[in-house]
């Protein structure tokens, strides 16, 4: 199946624009910090999808700020583009409109585009901002199905909820994950909630280890 070309902007200037724009802050007053575990790596080569839980609606800026050195597609509802100025912002950031209810195959494939374009493209498979609860929603399964179809790797990222709005952000990196290996070339629906329960399993593990004060 041939994939949908993404219509996009003629150039990145005012993605770098707000990249920089969002990211001086959270340098300056939030603070980022980045905790790699393992090989882990905030520069990883090639098509990658970087998957984290979602505590705030600053956490696209935050990932952008911990992995300066690539160019990050984010996946935005497309409740986001309902005015003309967010319309704009999020279609300059080269964001990647999806709807959470009714997740469509262009959305699919503009995802698949960009990483067979050797692109990074971030996805929270909670599926939504996880604001009130201290535990992490149940992941939805199309980080693994995307990684699959697209022979990319999975990053696994946890971010840490703020205690306050200026809280420091930290963002702890694994170690990146070929589903692949988990589920095989042909993989039965069953593999693949294997494979999305297992992706739950590796960032809930980066929680309990910076939580138990086990990475720093």
């Amino acid at each position: 199946m041939a994939l949908r070309k993404v219509k996009k902007p003629k150039n990145y200037f005012w993605y770098y624009f707000i990249k920089i724009t969002g990211a001086i802050p959270m340098w300056l007053y939030m603070r980022t910090k980045v905790i790699k575990v393992g090989s882990a790596t905030t520069n990883p080569k090639g098509a990658v999808l970087l998957s984290a839980n979602h505590v705030t609606f600053l956490d696209p800026i935050v990932i952008y700020s911990a992995f300066p050195r690539r160019i990050v597609h984010s996946m935005a509802t497309k409740d986001l583009y309902k005015n003309n100025f967010t319309n704009w912002v999020f279609t300059k950031a080269h964001c990647i409109q999806v709807d959470k209810q009714n997740f469509s195959m262009n959305s699919f494939h503009d995802v698949c585009s960009y990483l067979k374009k050797q692109r990074a493209v971030l996805i929270f498979p909670e599926g939504q901002v996880n604001l009130h609860q201290e535990e992490m929603l149940s992941f939805k399964g199309g980080a693994v199905l995307i990684a699959h179809r697209c022979n990319a790797p999975i990053v696994p990222i946890y971010l840490v909820k703020p205690a306050k709005k200026l809280s420091r952000r930290i963002v702890v990196v694994g170690e990146p994950i070929d589903v692949r290996q988990i589920v095989g070339p042909v993989p039965t629906l069953e593999d693949l909630q294997r494979a999305t329960e297992f992706l739950q399993q590796k960032e809930q593990q980066l929680k309990d280890l910076y939580h138990k004060g086990e990475i720093k």
